[in-house]
């Protein structure tokens, strides 16, 4: 996004502001000089990386035509920069990780909240309710907050199994009648279980041991349909809204 204080409706004092910004970091204070200063776009094609540190110790400066937020970042490659956030974006990004947050750390302590559901139930060939129903699979569905009723598997190609609970935070999507995301998010969670089982039960006993974790790691095991109806439960992508980088 290329930026042009001109074309913007920016208040003069903090236009000001945003000058003497970039001014203080390419000048030292202590030289005197009386060149000229506008901004320009960053190079689009460059690429600065900013850690959370970088994030945690911005300096906000304000609001830009009540769309961005104005701030300097501080970046292992460049020591001072001033960027614009997305300000809707940067609010979406965090009603994300506020769901994420909750789900995963409860998960880690077996504590995700739930809302009964009557009704809707997921239909499943034999082969995945078999699966379903060896191991501890129902039980690792259950401490991501889904609980499912698999009773004695009749013969038939396809099984119905009946959805007793979800997580209350997602309830609005999986608990609908027509079940279709809660099929999807099943049939996809029984392929990833199959590769990962032995290693997520071993965590799962430390968890229960009281060993705690980062809640960020933990998604790599959450089922990607309940990560994907996070994502679209805060509207837009997880990925942090871009910046216009200025100089």
């Amino acid at each position: 996004m290329s930026f042009s204080p001109s074309a913007c409706h920016i208040p003069t004092t903090f236009k000001d502001r945003l000058l003497l910004a970039v001014e203080d970091s390419t000048h030292p204070k202590d030289h005197h000089h009386s060149c000229s200063h506008t901004l320009s776009a960053y190079n689009p094609t460059s690429d600065i990386a900013f850690t959370t540190e970088s994030l945690a110790t911005a300096t906000i400066l304000g609001q830009v035509d009540t769309k961005f937020i104005a701030c300097l970042l501080h970046s292992p490659t460049q020591p001072r920069t001033l960027v614009l956030i997305d300000q809707h974006a940067a609010d979406e990004r965090d009603a994300v990780e506020e769901i994420l947050q909750e789900l995963c750390k409860g998960f880690m302590s077996d504590t995700i909240r739930q809302s009964e559901v009557s009704g809707p139930a997921i239909v499943l060939t034999r082969s995945e309710a078999q699966r379903l129903a060896s191991s501890t699979f129902l039980e690792i569905f259950a401490r991501w907050g889904i609980s499912l009723e698999l009773g004695e598997l009749v013969e038939g190609d396809y099984i119905q199994v009946p959805i007793k609970a979800v997580p209350t935070i997602l309830a609005s999507r999986l608990a609908r009648k027509e079940a279709s995301e809660m099929t999807r998010l099943v049939r996809l969670y029984l392929i990833q279980l199959d590769e990962t089982h032995d290693e997520l039960q071993s965590l799962i006993s430390k968890y229960d041991n009281g060993e705690v974790d980062d809640w960020q790691r933990v998604q790599r095991w959450m089922p990607r349909e309940m990560l994907e109806l996070a994502n679209s439960k805060a509207c837009r992508s997880t990925s942090f809204p871009s910046v216009s980088v200025l100089v």
